[in-house]
């Protein structure tokens, strides 16, 4: 194959993408410990006292929706991780265009703190990651920008890869005498080249769910239901009452409540199945508040193997979960490195296109 093909499309293709690899790259460092870090950023939205046992969940919702007044929704809750953490309730301001949130004490019921979820630089960050502002067009775009990023390490290593003497090229990498840049991108390169891979790859399969589409035919399963959706009213008085159907070892579990939408009369309650996790397994209800019934339940012990590989296997490989703090480690290193990458990337570019100007 044609190296200095290979090395233009190298080129052109990190000077035309690498802004969007960029921005996923420093997202992702941004978001990899944010459970641990959004209460210690904002401790005066997230602190609470321990005081015994949490209030239920519907005396929370019903005090939460007290304190915002009849023309604010609920849109979700996140419960709380830790016994010193508030809840975290987003909801929806017709006077806003953007949505808010509220930290609420699970204990008394109690608003911790209020706050635009613009200016929480976690969730910010999220967005930016998961779909770049645009929905679900800036959803595929990731994926899409995932399968470019893992191209990206091939064509790097086909291209750096000596025909000679692997060891002195490799010695060479190290010499930082001349062309720093051009170094530093080759070392970068060769160090982070296998997690960018498997971070890249995985990223990708995660949003086209390549792991169901290719593991449901060769296992042999049926085909994954899709989550229920359904248009029609949908009362808070109702909304409330549901979540006094969630039985007290759900709720020690639970990961967090999607309410009523305009588009949507249907609740959804996630949890972990063993502790508050989704790497140990998970459950999902999908709840009709009007009937005060499940009309739908996904849990991972139960399903089919093949409809699992999103959540329990190439997420937490994708995150780094799956080797614990480590392998988080690991990703965060490893995103600061792809952004090493971009910027030495582009130093180089417009250093060589500075020595082909006649001027």
């Amino acid at each position: 194959m044609n190296k200095k093909l290979i090395y233009k499309i190298h080129k052109w293709t990190g000077v035309t993408f690498g802004f969007i690899l960029f921005l996923l790259a420093i997202s992702g460092v941004a978001i990899t410990f944010q459970h641990e870090l959004m209460p210690k950023l904002y401790p005066t939205y997230f602190h609470v006292e321990a005081q015994g046992v949490h209030l239920p969940l519907e005396t929370i919702a019903r005090k939460t929706q007290d304190y915002l007044g009849p023309e604010k929704s609920m849109t979700n809750l996140y419960a709380a991780e830790d016994l010193d953490e508030a809840h975290m309730i987003l909801y929806k301001d017709p006077t806003r265009s953007l949505p808010m949130l509220v930290t609420v004490n699970p204990y008394n019921g109690e608003v911790v703190g209020e706050m635009s979820l613009a200016k929480n630089v976690f969730a910010v960050m999220l967005f930016m990651h998961a779909n770049l502002f645009l929905g679900k067009t800036g959803k595929y775009l990731v994926g899409i920008s995932g399968l470019i990023l893992f191209l990206f390490v091939i064509s790097g290593i086909y291209i750096w890869y000596p025909p000679n003497s692997l060891k002195q090229k490799i010695k060479r990498v190290f010499q930082f005498k001349v062309n720093i840049s051009q170094k530093l991108h080759h070392l970068m390169g060769l160090i982070f080249a296998l997690p960018l891979a498997i971070s890249a790859l995985t990223g990708f399969l995660i949003i086209f769910d390549f792991g169901y589409y290719l593991g449901r035919p060769l296992n042999g399963d049926a085909h994954r239901p899709e989550e229920m959706e359904r248009m029609g009213v949908c009362e808070k008085e109702d909304q409330f009452k549901a979540l006094s159907l969630l039985k007290p070892e759900e709720v020690k579990n639970l990961i967090s409540i999607h309410f009523c939408t305009k588009k949507n009369s249907l609740m959804k309650a996630s949890f972990g199945l063993r502790d508050q996790n989704f790497l140990n397994g998970y459950k999902r209800l999908i709840i009709d508040p009007k009937t005060q019934s499940f009309v739908q339940e996904f849990d991972s012990d139960k399903d089919p193997k093949s409809w699992n590989y999103k959540r329990l296997t190439l997420f937490p490989i994708h995150t780094g979960e799956y080797l614990g703090n480590f392998g988080r480690v690991i990703v965060f290193i490893t995103g600061i490195g792809l952004v090493i990458l971009y910027f030495s990337g582009l130093r180089l570019f417009f250093k060589r296109r500075k020595k082909l100007l006649p001027f």
